[in-house]
């Protein structure tokens, strides 16, 4: 059994189609294994269907990271990678701060949203 668990916020719009197959892939490329899963879980996390759900709520036009990251935080969205990734940790951190609980509760919320990394293997 896992004995620790680390929840990932993908960038959307497609992380089950497209990111964690490629990082499956990128790290077969490099000969990097897989997590163990006995020692860390890894889950794929799509938070689209979070935002999705709450646009009326907020007041946004779309689900676009820029729109929420522009309306929740005041930026602007630089469209890279790594940028991307804590503009919507950002994000999560701000609808979590409205609502109460965590990030994981937030998108544990949505059936199906999150699969072990393992399941892409």
């Amino acid at each position: 059994m896992a004995t620790r668990c680390l929840p990932v916020l993908p960038s959307p719009p497609t992380p089950t189609q497209f990111d964690f197959p490629l990082l499956l892939s990128v790290m077969s490329r490099y000969t990097l294994p897989p997590p163990d899963p006995s020692t860390l879980e890894i889950l794929a996390a799509d938070s689209l269907p979070c935002l999705r759900a709450r646009t009326h709520q907020y007041g946004m036009r779309n689900t676009k990271l820029a729109t929420w990251a522009s309306e929740l935080l005041g930026r602007t969205q630089s469209h890279d990678g790594l940028d991307d990734c804590c503009d919507l940790k950002a994000v999560m951190e701000a609808v979590v701060a409205r609502e109460g609980g965590s990030i994981f509760q937030l998108l544990a919320g949505h059936p199906g949203n999150i699969r072990r990394l393992s399941t892409f293997q």
